[in-house]
């Protein structure tokens, strides 16, 4: 008999990027959080904040590898913001977050050591100015969060093991954590902290706009991986910066725009050798990408038409000041890159440009992660609903569907999907189709651009009428490939331990109305599988539950998960 779950796996790819942009990471996985409940005993009391305008590091583990600071209202209500969007900033956040961005005195985010096979634990520190009271926040999806109980405190949980508890601090702090982030916070809130990662945070310039850190030497072989995938397309005269993250111990970014103080971004690396051969690298990378330009810039001379040898002329003069910023200062084993004490016009000038190129190549990644995150919740919800359905079937007719109904001549002719629509708020479809005609014959093949939402994949790009959401279809399987479906007494190795749909890779793709599935193959149960998101797919399990399944999963494991009577042992 299976006794155990099979664990999940959360690629720790574009995870720094969520500090940065904590509000478009978690907006689309929760977008809505109600007041926590008033707990039922006195919360741990933190450790004091700090009142001097230096970092809060209250809420950050001492084991954390990567940090953010951000102060949005220092910079929302700075004479910098005046020809900023502040007013659509503001009304954003109230519609989608429940408060005003320049109501947020300081945010503060962290990234615990991560795990591989884990999902990363990480925390987002929300502090207002003011109390919030009993403003709700993100409120249009706090139905898809329950509350629990984490160290003597009430917490709002999702529904996935990456997406973060919600805790109301206090009257003007609000944190947001995975759930292992969160018992180490509480676990012993008056421990003094120290880190590798805490103790350069706290030397950091007060007050600051931006501060950002990074321990490069614990996710160094997270960055060598991805370099290693991304080697045969990087350009010859850029691979020597493929060495970069052997050279770096750690990475600091510093940025102040509303007012005097500190800009730069510093690299600290492993020794002065590995210094001076990471400024050699830089400098050699510079001139060969001023070279490439030049070319371009000598093409473009070349026209005849005066605008365009105009255009050159301006590019090739602004070239020189548009590296000047990435031209890293040496001293020792550190490397500084666009200081500036924000006084001088013009070096304040190339230090925002550089700040804000640096913090678009970091935002883009984690605009994209997060909407990824959204996807696949939507994906989640998606095959939920179709495992409900097909449960509410089997509760009326004490029998799963078969993998398909069945014409009178014993041939199938249209999908389980269409059997459970009437399962699914869908009879009015249902009554439009003819069920003893294939589903491509001229009638039925009419209503396969009417597909249901629910069947539709939003993390893949897929034509009208398509869908990935398959049954498993196999002699062993919950879906035997017979006319006739499966009992519950049938599926002894347990309902919680037996895959019946999955989401499969995008050639797999169906027309949802004909009875094509996934095909069980013992000796290939992944064929098909592990490309519907970043690092896996999603599976429906026969007792309603969804579980996001790693590409990496053990073949046997997997094997047994696929039958519903295979007697085999899971060990977690």
């Amino acid at each position: 008999m299976k006794r155990a779950r099979v664990f999940v796996s959360w690629g720790p790819h574009r995870t720094i990027c969520f500090l940065l942009a904590f509000v478009t990471a978690v907006s689309p996985s929760l977008q809505a959080f109600a007041e926590a409940p008033a707990p039922p005993k006195a919360a741990p009391t933190p450790s004091k904040a700090p009142t001097n305008g230096a970092i809060d590091t209250t809420y950050v583990s001492p084991t954390a590898i990567a940090m953010a600071d951000i102060r949005p209202a220092q910079v929302l209500k700075s004479p910098f913001a005046e020809l900023l969007p502040v007013e659509v900033a503001s009304a954003a956040g109230v519609k989608y977050l429940g408060f005003d961005p320049a109501d947020v005195s300081e945010v503060t985010g962290f990234i615990d050591q991560i795990v591989p096979t884990m999902p990363p634990a990480y925390c987002v520190a929300i502090k207002f100015s003011r109390p919030i009271g009993n403003a709700k926040l993100f409120p249009q999806l706090s139905a898809m969060m329950h509350d629990v109980e984490i160290g003597g405190v009430h917490v709002l949980q999702g529904n996935e093991p990456a997406m973060p508890c919600i805790w109301k601090a206090d009257e003007a702090k609000v944190v947001l954590a995975t759930e292992p982030a969160l018992r180490k916070i509480l676990e012993n809130p008056h421990e003094a902290k120290s880190g590798a990662l805490l103790d350069q945070v706290n030397k950091a310039p007060a007050g600051s706009d931006l501060f950002v850190v990074v321990d490069v030497v614990s996710l160094r072989p997270i960055f060598l991986m991805g370099m290693m995938q991304a080697a045969s397309q990087v350009p010859p005269d850029a691979r020597p910066l493929l060495e970069a993250p052997n050279l770096i111990s750690s990475v600091e970014l510093t940025a102040n725009v509303s007012k005097p103080g500190t800009s730069e971004l510093v690299a600290r690396c492993n020794d002065d050798a590995a210094a001076e051969r990471l400024e050699s690298i830089i400098g050699d990378g510079l001139k060969a990408y001023q070279r490439n330009m030049k070319r371009e810039f000598a093409k473009q001379a070349s026209s005849s038409d005066p605008v365009d040898q105009a255009a050159a002329k301006y590019m090739d003069r602004i070239s020189g000041r548009w590296a000047q910023p990435l031209v890293p200062a040496r001293s020792g084993s550190k490397l500084t890159f666009f200081h500036t004490e924000n006084r001088d016009p013009v070096q304040a000038q190339l230090a925002s440009v550089a700040v804000m190129g640096i913090l678009v190549a970091l935002l883009l990644p984690a605009v994209q992660a997060a909407r990824e995150a959204a996807r696949r919740n939507a994906s989640l919800n998606n095959m939920k609903q179709l495992m409900l359905g097909l449960l509410n079937f089997e509760n009326l007719h004490k029998t799963f569907p078969a993998h398909a109904i069945y014409s009178s001549d014993g041939k199938p002719v249209l999908s389980w999907r269409v059997a459970i629509l009437p399962y699914l708020e869908e009879n009015e479809l249902y009554k439009q189709f003819h069920l003893d005609e294939p589903w491509d014959s001229e009638h039925n093949r009419e209503l396969i651009a009417r597909m249901p939402e629910v069947f539709r994949n939003p993390s893949q790009d897929l034509p009208a009428g398509k869908t990935t959401y398959l049954g498993v279809v196999g002699e062993e399987c919950v879906f035997d490939g017979t006319n006739k479906g499966a009992k519950m007494r049938s599926i002894t190795d347990g309902t919680s331990n037996t895959i019946m749909l999955v989401e499969a890779n995008k050639e797999l793709a169906t027309d949802w109305t004909k009875p094509d599935d996934w095909k069980f193959d013992p000796k290939n149960p992944k064929v098909g599988l592990g490309k519907a998101h970043p690092g896996g797919w999603i599976a429906a399990f026969v007792d309603g539950h969804i579980q996001f399944v790693a590409e990496a999963i053990d073949t046997n494991t997997l094997k047994a998960l696929f039958t519903r009577a295979g007697g085999e042992v899971i060990r977690p």
